[in-house]
């Protein structure tokens, strides 16, 4: 090995230590390093207390575990290669980083365009700024009524000359709803971009001058004259007006721009798609939070997946394991009061309250629903709306009313459904895990969690680093 490549190895060498010091690892799992940067910003964003506690710390570690762990098996079930995925987690990523990678060439340009219009527009002539307060008159009002908005409007310029603040005058009566919120004002304006009888006034007035009552197409103005100048400079406003056209929707053709420039310039041995990752990789060096701001949406993603399959669907689909699992716990799902198990049905009039009760009669509970649906609804009339459960006592009004004869409970009607028939019976404990369903998918969603990350754990190594850890928050 020469001089210069060991000077040079040496060098890197200390670099990489240097860095390691800086932000060293907290912890290992399934091989990869989790840097203490990592775990701050996640556990500071999920903490609420005293983020320098060692104990809130080392309490947060198992979760933090459990997570990654969770991560790690989405990914290496390639959760991350779905079409759902990329597309989710590229929009994602092209919100937060598009804005910042805008060619702002391209945005100074635009900006240019617009100030030299703006300029055509305004000078030699100038620009104003005023307040006003407006009292709308119909095209088709008849004269008395604008003889009397006419009368209002002059009552209000009156009060204006005996001292009454103009903002709030303009806030109480104006009926132009945006400029009232702001005390009546307008935005800086030249001519020809407003009505000519409120342009003409409003030039012709000296800054701080109120003038007299004055009729447009709109209706009756007063107008509070603020100031007037010419144009500033361009490079006094570029910054401004940069920013205003990345925020008009600039922004995604800035970054079009660049994007397309990079990709021709490698002579399109480079796709969009590896530009755009690129760039992202440059925007995530230079700040840190937007870079586990995006990799904590994408294994948000990637979590949610894996969940879904591992445990939500699972406790939700699996009628077996449900009625199993029913029968293995049966004593946790007793119940200390009866409950009404049935339907509230709201019903379009007296009628069909009646049709619906006769449907009904003498037929099994489970065709109910189907019943009501086929022989009293239609595709093009809706005549009863269905509210089906196991009901305890304050579940609801009308059954609390109809079953257990609640004096202070009345029938919940509806406008469009004022008849109301309960029918179902009292059941004293649950007659199967369907009557508990709900509870049991959640605690059957629990079991299966615990399972899952005990199968995780002892299938991905994970090393704790228990000194590093201890800096966390605190270097």
């Amino acid at each position: 090995m020469t001089l210069k490549s060991s000077l040079l190895f040496f060098l890197v060498l200390v670099g990489s230590v240097h860095l390691s010091a800086q932000d060293p690892v907290v912890m290992r799992i399934n091989g990869k390093d989790v840097l203490r940067s990592e775990f701050e910003y996640s556990f500071n964003k999920n903490n609420n207390g005293d983020i320098r506690s060692l104990k809130a710390i080392m309490d947060y570690v198992p979760m933090f575990v459990d997570y990654k762990l969770k991560v790690a098996a989405a990914e290496d079930a390639g959760y991350d290669t779905l079409a759902t995925f990329r597309n989710e987690f590229s929009m994602y990523r092209n919100q937060q980083i598009r804005p910042l990678i805008a060619d702002q060439g391209f945005a100074e340009q635009r900006a240019i365009e617009y100030y030299n219009n703006l300029y055509a527009e305004t000078e030699p002539d100038g620009m104003v700024k005023v307040a006003h307060i407006l009292l709308r008159v119909g095209v088709n009002e008849p004269e008395s009524k604008r003889i009397a908005i006419k009368n209002r409007a002059d009552s209000i310029y009156q009060a204006l000359l005996r001292g009454a603040d103009f903002a709030q005058m303009a806030r109480r009566y104006s009926q132009d709803a945006a400029s009232a919120a702001n005390g009546g004002e307008l935005p800086w304006f030249g001519k020809y971009r407003t009505l000519k009888e409120f342009e003409e006034v409003a030039f012709a007035m000296t800054n701080g001058q109120l003038s007299r009552v004055f009729v447009t197409p709109l209706g009756f103005h007063i107008v509070k004259k603020i100031g007037f100048k010419h144009l500033e400079p361009y490079s006094q406003l570029r910054s401004s007006l940069i920013a205003k056209m990345l925020a008009s929707g600039l922004a995604d053709q800035g970054a079009d721009a660049r994007i397309n420039q990079i990709v021709q310039a490698s002579g399109y041995t480079l796709t969009a798609e590896q530009v755009m990752q690129q760039l992202t990789d440059e925007q995530t060096a230079r700040d840190i939070n937007l870079k586990y701001l995006i990799q904590e949406y994408r294994e948000g993603l990637l979590l949610f997946e894996a969940s879904q399959r591992e445990v939500w669907d699972k406790a939700a689909a699996d009628e077996g394991a449900l009625d199993h699992f029913y029968r293995l716990h049966e004593s946790e799902y007793l119940w200390v009061s009866p409950r009404f198990k049935g339907l509230v049905i709201h019903c379009a009039d007296k009628d069909v309250a009646k049709r619906v009760r006769e449907a009904l009669k003498k037929q099994p509970e489970d065709l109910w629903e189907n019943i009501i649906e086929t022989q009293i609804n239609t595709p093009s009339e809706k005549l009863c709306r269905v509210e089906k459960g196991i009901f305890r006592q304050g579940d609801h009004q009308s059954v609390d009313n109809a079953i257990f004869k609640q004096k202070n409970a009345e029938l919940k009607k509806y406008e469009t459904y004022p008849e109301v028939v309960v029918v179902g019976r009292k059941i004293a404990q649950p007659e199967s895990y369907r009557d508990v369903k709900s509870q049991l998918v959640k605690d059957y969603q629990k079991v299966l969690e615990e399972g899952w990350i005990d199968a995780l754990r002892k299938k991905y190594p994970v090393e704790i680093k228990q000194e590093a850890l201890k800096t966390v928050n605190n270097h």
